[in-house]
């Protein structure tokens, strides 16, 4: 009995002691297993949240998509049964609505190959030393009809006549052109956008020198905080509501094409009214 006493007084003794090295191993291996396991945990989350996307975005562009390909049917359609019964005037405006909507769906195609590309690290760049001044001057020639159509002016803001910048200069010029017609899309008739280029520092690198370009429209509504920290958030709604539609597919181009350019693109609401939307580029690119 004695012996058995001592044996429980030793092994009580053992279970109080300082916990032994493999413990806390196995203490350190497991709460590793547990970040790693949050870690996965939020990468799936992250992974579906991506996916519903996706898969929103490639409704909204199906439905986009049938638009004019259900109009080229068509009027292919009227022209081959009405070929020897209408007049020629009316042959002629089947075979022009086949050609716009054509060329929209064209257009639509390509959006989605260039931002599969831009999404996939795909897609070439051709950096060079360029004006970003030159590139705007001829963007407002491009958009003067759009910009008369609404009687819009333009105000620019430039700090120099040579803004230069190491860029892909047509992919930037596409960027601006995504940003100016949303500001022409969404400003009031008769009213100003404000075109400004601005000497700063790359918000995820205070120490890089950069340029940032924006485009303030003077819309009565304001956007969500949430899309003014995260523009991201702003471009990934846009996708699900617009399909191809106005913003969406084009934002989601431009947000790829600056994020290859090592910048940043942001929203902001503007006091008293109006919205700018603006990205950052640093004078030269890494590499």
């Amino acid at each position: 009995m004695k012996s058995n006493k001592s044996e429980t007084i030793e092994l009580n003794r053992d279970i109080t002691q300082e916990p032994s090295d493999d413990y806390q191993t196995l203490k350190q291996q497991f709460e590793e297993l547990q970040k790693s396991s949050r870690s996965l945990e939020l990468a799936l989350n992250r992974a579906e949240s991506v996916f519903a996307s996706q898969s929103e975005f490639l409704a909204n562009m199906s439905h986009d998509l049938r638009t004019p390909l259900h109009t080229i049917l068509s009027y292919s359609r009227f022209g081959i049964e009405k070929i020897n019964r209408v007049e020629k005037e009316k042959i002629v405006k089947y075979f022009s609505n086949i050609e716009e909507s054509g060329k929209k769906l064209q257009e639509m195609l390509n959006q989605i190959v260039d931002l599969a590309k831009l999404e996939s690290g795909k897609m070439a760049f051709q950096m060079y030393s360029i004006n970003l001044n030159l590139i705007v001057t001829s963007l407002l020639k491009d958009q003067r009809q759009n910009l008369d159509k609404k009687n819009l002016s333009i105000e620019t803001s430039f700090p120099s006549e040579t803004n230069q910048v190491t860029c892909d200069q047509h992919k930037i010029g596409q960027v601006m052109n995504s940003l100016l017609h949303n500001a022409i899309h969404y400003s009031p008739e008769a009213e100003t956008i404000h075109i400004k280029i601005e000497d700063c520092r790359l918000p995820q690198n205070k120490m890089e020198q950069a340029i940032q370009i924006s485009f303030q429209d003077q819309r009565e509504e304001r956007i969500p905080q949430e899309v003014v920290e995260d523009f991201s958030i702003f471009v990934d709604q846009e996708r699900k509501k617009t399909g191809g539609r106005v913003n969406g597919i084009n934002l989601a181009i431009a947000y790829e094409i600056i994020k290859h350019h090592h910048g940043s693109m942001q929203a902001q609401n503007c006091n008293p009214r109006g919205v700018s939307y603006l990205f950052t580029l640093p004078l030269n690119q890494p590499g």
